[in-house]
């Protein structure tokens, strides 16, 4: 027989299966690819204003 808390823990179950999905899937490749970026676009705004890199 299921009681109330064990509904809610099955529940509880659920929703952090798929929080783990959408952080696993969607929110941690984002970031990875937004901090690539802007990596990207932090080096090519110091190559705008300081120049290309060169030899000393």
């Amino acid at each position: 027989m299921n009681t109330n808390s064990e509904t809610k823990n099955e529940v509880s179950a659920v929703q952090e299966t798929k929080a783990f999905l959408l952080i696993s899937a969607l929110a941690i490749p984002l970031l990875t690819v937004l901090g690539i970026a802007g990596y990207g676009f932090v080096v090519w705004m110091m190559q705008l204003l300081m120049g290309p890199p060169g030899h000393f």
